[in-house]
């Protein structure tokens, strides 16, 4: 019984270490790519387009840093259906 225990105390810590990690790493992700206003061209969203093509429309258009963080956080949020063009 005190070796599993040995084994819960030794373990937490180290996913609280990774799930830090893994939260700082994802808010990098959602933070913009350069500073307001630099970026003039403005990007052309259809109607009609869904979550996916409009994240890799802001990704290639370097306005953001990673497609599938925007779509992670939409979906942890429940805010995918309100990006309308």
């Amino acid at each position: 019984m005190q070796t599993q225990t040995k084994g819960i105390l030794f373990a937490l810590p180290i996913l609280a270490v990774i799930g830090l990690l893994w939260t700082a790493y994802f808010y990098f992700m959602l933070s913009p790519v350069s500073e307001a206003g630099a970026l003039s061209a403005p990007i052309l969203i259809h109607k009609g387009e869904g979550l996916t093509g409009i994240a890799n429309r802001l990704q290639s258009g370097g306005y953001i840093r990673s497609a599938s963080s925007l779509k992670l956080y939409s979906l942890l949020t429940g805010s995918g259906h309100q990006l309308k063009p």
